[in-house]
């Protein structure tokens, strides 16, 4: 795990919020995942990617679980914070050839982040 700076966090609903944060200097693919959670926690979890595969910043769209110890804490994290940020991992990436076809989209709540990640990174997409 690396340590990583908070950079904005931005509360969306009552129990939503985006957690923006530095990036990692290493090679990203929209649709991958990586492991976060609050700097001494001991405790991480894995979160889609919602920026794009480019951007200058990593963005996690997050959801407050009730009685959950990761996203109640990171919930709490101020600018300028530190979080700790494993990855990126997993395979639930586009083809690189993404022009040819049509997507369907299916998710519910922050399901979504990985398809953002894709649209964001992807702006010509045919997608629904």
């Amino acid at each position: 795990m690396n340590i990583y700076k908070v950079l904005e966090i931005e509360h969306l609903t009552e129990s939503t919020f985006r957690l923006r944060t530095e990036r990692p200097a290493v090679p990203i693919r929209a649709g991958q995942c990586f492991s976060v959670g609050p700097k001494g926690l001991g405790v991480n979890r894995e979160y889609s990617m919602y920026s794009g595969a480019e951007d200058p910043y990593l963005d996690f769209l997050i959801r407050r679980v009730e009685r959950g110890v990761v996203s109640a804490a990171l919930r709490n994290v101020r600018v300028g914070d530190e979080v700790e940020i494993g990855g990126p991992y997993g395979e639930f990436c586009l083809q690189e050839s993404v022009s040819d076809r049509r997507y369907l989209f299916i998710a519910t709540g922050t399901g979504i982040a990985p398809f953002r990640s894709y649209v964001k990174t992807s702006p010509s997409l045919d997608f629904c």
